[in-house]
């Protein structure tokens, strides 16, 4: 199996689990993460990640401006619908990470908007750049037909499962 691990930023990183018991830090840190975890509520509930909820598969970096970047990493356990033993029609929504009561229904409802939008075209040619060591070529076919499949139903799953939140164009 090949992985491949590359910092995302040009200072030092940090991994939530190294923070989330100081209280104090936590608090300061979640408004900075709100955009986007809510952002990935939607990607991550779209590929089938089933493994947000890591502490450390939450990345940051704090600059000396006090900017707080962030990155989600670690989508291995995702895509699984291209396996015999996985529905891609079902939608397991994930929650926003690391706090869920911070979701932010605007990010996440324009984060669906653009999965909608993208072209089954472009979903085509990136699932067909993995390699055949790592994916064969029906799994690769169980892949994109999965992510058009799921691109479609993806509000209106989201939209069951937080049913209470205030959609905008949702009847």
């Amino acid at each position: 199996m090949l992985a491949v691990s590359i910092n995302p930023f040009d200072t030092p990183t940090v991994a939530w689990r190294d923070v989330e018991e100081d209280s104090e830090y936590v608090e300061y840190l979640l408004p900075h993460f709100r955009e986007p975890s809510s952002a990935l509520v939607a990607f991550d509930s779209w590929v089938g990640n089933k493994d947000r909820k890591n502490p450390g598969n939450l990345i940051f970096t704090e600059e000396e401006s006090g900017e707080v970047n962030s990155a989600y990493i670690d989508f291995a356990n995702s895509l699984f619908f291209g396996t015999a033993d996985s529905n891609p029609d079902v939608i397991e929504p994930v929650g926003a990470y690391p706090d869920a009561s911070q979701l932010d229904v605007q990010v996440l409802e324009s984060t669906i908007e653009a999965i909608e939008r993208l072209p089954s075209s472009k979903i085509k040619e990136i699932v067909s750049r993995v390699p055949e060591d790592f994916l064969s070529e029906t799994q690769k076919l169980k892949i994109v037909s999965g992510l058009l499949r799921r691109r479609s139903t993806l509000k209106s799953s989201l939209a069951r499962f937080f049913g209470e939140l205030q959609w905008t164009g949702t009847a």
